[in-house]
């Protein structure tokens, strides 16, 4: 199971799903990447995206592989990557026998890190033979993380012995933890001292079936108590020869080997066991080898989800499980808190889809992971995380024991290429002249996908900033023609899987997220060249401090949010902060596994401004470094869509088991139409009235039974402050262009200098690389304040505000000088006056400072011979800071490195 943030990496919403990818680069180095700039406020930069789904990873790669698709939701498994950029032998050359698209320059790669976990759940319901801590730490010693790595994923991965990502801040590898090895402690007569020492005996009365051939006597677990409602398991042996129940999933190819390499090594354990305090060896078995009764069972996602997810909890002992994760740490409490363990297994949670569906409930972790929800500083919730996961998955290097209590085991993180045709396919493709193509086109009569954004720390090419800013051109340096293909074209989305219920309050799949992100917006998400960098979206500013609660009688998190003005809903009507006030009550009563956070607010305040803006108050009941931000991350629902009516205080309520009424739709967030209306198509020119949002599409149609063939996304008319998409009247909307007037001048830079950071405009909300400065302290009157222990303090907090400082105008410069430079406009330089053909963003260029058009060697003496010089003012001199970051230093070095022997896309070699 998988949690997976509705924006990729970007919105640390817990969203189960079942991941697959295939691990590349070991270096995570965040930035954003490939052709084009970071879309600003004018998107979307295309006329329509089609969703296709598809049952499994083959069919969607095979698809692309054959031009169906323009862009990919998952990782290129590596035969795929191989084949694709296969080269002649011995030779540089393409392999034009093969369809080495990677190769010949047609399809564009981008490597990352996702910060995801697999592993490998274990159930602790007490009925179960897998309950027992011996039981989970033998597991442990079965896994070979090493041959998962090395050989089923053909070293596209990282071992993790612990519950966090590689990558992640908190995250503690193998060895930090004590084990012997990066791979942890692969030793299988260990498991079998751990399974003997925890009571398990060899039984004869015992009979699985090993490789289709039924074998009797296999080793046999100590008596379980009954489950609710059944009896106890013993037989006259007084053992419980229950089988293990291993669900092991079949839509992912890598965690279905890793299951079924686990199956055969508990089948083929050693028959005894030397002590390593020593003594003579421990006979376990009669013969070898000593048998564990696994049953396996190779099923896919929904059959896994109708398992695990719901009651009665006793149906499964094992599962290749997954989670895709946030930046931060803070799914620790969560996925092993017995307040998200179901209470029929000892936990808190009521119903089903319980986030610990592992039913691991124990106080000692609890009390450790508290800080990292509570924690009054970064600081706090990263100690946390480590003391948590030491005492949750530790090694004694001194006893060579595994001390944890194993929640789970885990097995290993991920990495991956995402890919992307360079000029346009699916169907019907756009030409380079701007007409509709038929698809037999060759590839180079065929229009330039450009603005890929791209990230090496999260999920490669960004889903939601990418879809949001591609846009085609005419493979041209920017002319007259680029207003013919802006908000023109189809954009065909791969996705691996199916979509299953387009519900944003309560879906607990990935896919459904993703169709859905690019609808509904949040006040923020983490930047997709930084994902450590958390960016506004709905808001011009936002902060966070603290306030003291005199009803809870300590202090506690406030979040402060001032909402942009003019966004509108894709119906047209105004956002205010109303909208963001019962979206956050509405998932507080409404509660699922998304969004646990909204649980610790304990009001929400609007304030309107002098300026016509309104400000919302977020507070919390208790300290929470975290507590901000995460609550600034929940999608943001129209409360006119969803139930109009609703006032607590006049009884108008909303929750589970709540009927609708008159002005009240959806009280209860189960009712929402999860595919009624979607299949009308073209005759629903506004999409289905229920799928309002403010983000850049809107849902407008599918097709296929329950929409499991494709999804139509159509362009929000009301996009960012009212405005469709690009236009001519309106501006080429890219990044430099800060004045919106279609040129690239020095009045972009006046007006950098011009504007006052404590009173941003709107029209630069997404300014230059999403860099955050301070904006100030701003000092609000405590509503709560009343009976503190001395006077009561107000409420100050830290407001960041878009950046306008040196750094972004010496990014502006840069970009118009190397224009100038390379003689691609005047003074003024109009047509926005990126380098062309397109290199690099606004955060991080193609590491070309030579300007040759490749990476090389050369590239890393020039960035080590400017090591330290000053580059400002702007100079030839700065290309060497490939970063952007206003120094030449190690990173630009480390990046340079790192993009040795590439191309910028769509460059032929």
């Amino acid at each position: 199971m998988d949690p997976r943030p509705a924006r990729s990496i970007l919105i640390p919403v817990l969203i189960l799903i079942f991941i697959l990818a295939f691990p590349n680069s070991m270096i995570a180095l965040p930035h954003v990447s490939a052709s084009g700039t970071i879309p600003g406020t004018m998107g979307p930069g295309t006329g329509t995206v089609l969703i296709h789904e598809y049952d499994s990873l083959d069919q969607e790669m095979l698809a692309f592989q054959a031009g169906a698709l323009d862009i990919v939701d998952w990782p290129v498994p590596f035969p795929y990557l191989k084949t694709w950029t296969q080269t002649v032998p011995g030779s540089t050359s393409c392999d034009t026998s093969v369809p080495s698209v990677v190769c010949q320059g047609q399809v564009f790669t981008w490597k990352h890190n996702d910060i995801g976990m697999f592993e490998i759940d274990v159930n602790s319901n007490a009925s179960l033979v897998s309950s027992t801590q011996g039981f989970r730490q033998a597991l442990a010693y079965l896994v070979d993380r090493q041959n998962i790595v090395l050989n089923i994923a053909g070293g596209f991965a990282q071992p993790i012995c612990a519950g966090t990502a590689f990558g992640q801040p908190g995250s503690v590898t193998c060895q930090q933890l004590g084990y012997p090895t990066p791979y942890g402690d692969y030793n299988p007569s260990k498991g079998l001292q751990v399974l003997y020492e925890s009571g398990w005996r060899f039984d004869p009365l015992c009979s699985t079936i090993v490789n289709g051939i039924t074998v009797s006597g296999c080793l046999a677990s100590p008596p379980t108590q009954a489950p609710l409602g059944g009896t106890a398991c013993v037989d006259s042996n007084n053992l419980c020869t229950a089988p293990i129940k291993f669900l092991i999933r079949i839509d992912d190819p890598l965690r279905t080997q890793a299951g079924q390499a686990l199956v055969q090594q508990m089948q083929n354990l050693p028959n005894s066991y030397t002590p390593k305090t020593g003594g003579s060896p421990v006979t376990v078995c009669p013969s070898n080898p000593c048998i564990l009764n696994v049953s396996p069972n190779v099923v896919d996602r929904r059959v896994a989800n109708s398992i695990i997810l719901t009651a009665p909890w006793n149906r499964w002992n094992l599962y290749t499980g997954g989670w895709g994760l946030d930046f931060d740490p803070d799914h620790l409490p969560f996925l092993y808190g017995s307040s998200q363990a179901p209470v029929g297994c000892g936990g808190a949670w009521q119903g089903n889809f319980p986030l610990n569906f592992d039913c691991f409930v124990d106080a000692q972790y609890d009390n450790l992971a508290a800080p990292i929800n509570t924690g009054a500083t970064y600081t706090d919730v990263i100690n946390a995380a480590v003391a948590t996961q030491t005492y949750a998955w530790g090694y004694s290097s001194g006893t060579g024991k595994i001390t944890g209590k194993m929640p789970t085991v885990p097995l290993f993180s991920t990495s991956g290429d995402k890919a992307a045709w360079i000029r346009d396919y699916g169907s019907p493709p756009i030409l380079t002249s701007g007409a509709t193509g038929t698809g037999s086109e060759s590839f180079t009569q065929r229009a330039c996908w450009t603005n890929f954004v791209g990230n090496n720390l999260g999920t490669g090419l960004d889903n939601y900033y990418t879809l949001t800013g591609m846009f085609l051109n005419n493979c041209q340096p920017p002319g007259s023609s680029y207003a013919n293909f802006k908000g023109q074209g189809v954009l065909d989305w791969g996705f691996k899987s199916t979509i299953q219920q387009p519900n944003i309050v309560t879906s607990v799949w990935l896919w459904d997220q993703l169709a859905m992100q690019q609808t509904y917006d949040s006040m923020l998400t983490r930047s997709p060249a930084s994902p450590q960098e958390v960016v506004p979206v709905l808001v011009n500013s936002f902060g966070s401090g603290t306030y003291f609660n005199t009803a809870l009688s300590q202090a506690a998190a406030v979040g402060v949010f001032k909402l942009r003005q003019g966004v509108l809903w894709n119906d047209g009507q105004p956002l205010t902060g109303q909208d963001i006030k019962f979206s956050i009550e509405y998932a507080q009563k409404n509660p699922g596994i998304n969004y646990p956070f909204v649980q610790s607010v304990y009001n929400t305040t609007i304030i309107s401004n002098a300026d016509g803006s309104q400000t919302v108050l977020v507070f919390f009941n208790s300290l929470g470094a975290l507590l901000a931000q995460n609550v600034g991350f929940l999608p943001i629902i129209p409360q006119h869509v969803w139930c109009a009516d609703y006032n607590p205080a006049a009884g108008h309520n909303v929750g589970f088991g709540i009927s609708p009424r008159a002005n009240c739709s959806f009280p209860d967030a189960t009712l929402f139409p999860s595919f009624q209306g979607l299949g009308c198509g073209i005759t629903c020119p506004s999409g289905p009235i229920e799928y309002v949002g403010t983000g850049p599409y809107m849902i407008a149609g599918c097709s296929g039974a329950d929409c499991t063939n494709t999804i139509l996304l159509k362009p929000n008319p009301y996009y960012k402050d009212g405005t469709r998409f690009w236009s001519s009247a309106t501006g080429v909307g890219l990044q430099p262009d800060v004045g919106r007037d279609g040129i690239v001048n020095q009045s972009d830079l006046d007006l950098l200098l011009q504007v006052n950071a404590t009173t941003p405009s709107d029209t630069l909300r997404f300014n230059v690389d999403y860099r955050m400065s301070p904006e100030g302290n701003i000092t609000f009157k405590n509503p709560y304040g009343t009976g503190c222990p001395t006077a009561c303090p107000s409420v100050t907090v830290r407001i960041n505000g878009p950046v306008i400082n040196s750094l972004d105008v010496y990014i502006i410069q840069r970009l118009i000088f190397e224009a100038q430079q390379q003689g691609l406009c005047g003074n003024p330089c109009t047509s926005g006056g990126l380098p062309w053909p397109p290199t690099g963003s606004l955060t991080y260029v193609w590491p070309d400072p030579t300007r040759d058009n490749r990476v090389d060697v050369n590239d890393l003496v020039s960035v080590y011979l400017a090591q330290f010089k000053a580059v400002m003012p702007v100079s030839k001199l700065s290309a060497n800071d490939v970063n952007y970051d206003g120094v030449v230093d190690i990173h630009d070095l480390t990046s340079t490195y790192l993009a040795q022997f590439t191309i910028p896309p769509g460059m032929a070699d």
